[in-house]
């Protein structure tokens, strides 16, 4: 059964008795319960697409994974990726998060997102829209998105934004867009 969305302040503990197994998953904000968007399959095939590259290139990479950073925030990036990770949820920061745009993300949250695991010493943050085929990396210093030609992680070879699209072509060019309802 989904839990209703509170309008309260939650403790962590509280949070994660109502919201740790629902779907969308949820991240904790400041003692709030906030939904992320459902993701596409267009959404999951870019996700996939970037765990597969990660780890051809020797990173360690999971999606959909509770930062513990904070005590006030634990955001849940659509893949995060570092030489080494903390298991079961990271405390310490590592190189690369990643965030994949879904037709219902606010761009407000996105960028709140960014801002928050920039300032946790992740040193590489990227936001990735699979409809219109962009890319972008946060850029601390100036509190910015800006575009990109190829992945970095500090801990491995750059990955080509073209090499990302190619493959998530590859993906795309073995579903079936018909209309199934007619």
């Amino acid at each position: 059964m989904a839990a209703s969305p509170q309008t309260g302040y939650l403790t962590l503990e509280e949070f994660d008795r109502l919201y740790s197994d629902e779907k969308p998953y949820y991240e904790y904000w400041d003692g709030q319960a906030i939904q992320k968007p459902m993701p596409t399959l267009l959404h999951s095939l870019l996700q996939l697409v970037l765990l597969n590259l990660l780890s051809e290139i020797g990173l360690i990479s999971g999606g959909e994974v509770r930062l513990k950073l904070s005590q006030t925030k634990q955001p849940l990036p659509d893949v995060i990726a570092g030489s080494r990770l903390q298991h079961p949820y990271p405390t310490k920061p590592f190189a690369v998060a990643i965030e994949i745009l879904s037709p219902d993300d606010r761009m407000q949250r996105v960028l709140r997102k960014c801002r928050f695991l920039s300032e946790h010493g992740i040193p590489y943050v990227y936001v990735f829209d699979p409809e219109d085929r962009t890319a972008q990396r946060w850029n601390h210093d100036k509190g910015i998105l800006e575009n990109i030609e190829a992945l970095q992680s500090g801990d491995g070879p750059d990955i080509p934004v073209a090499r990302i699209w190619e493959a998530l072509d590859q993906k795309l060019a073995k579903v079936d867009f018909s209309d199934t309802n007619s």
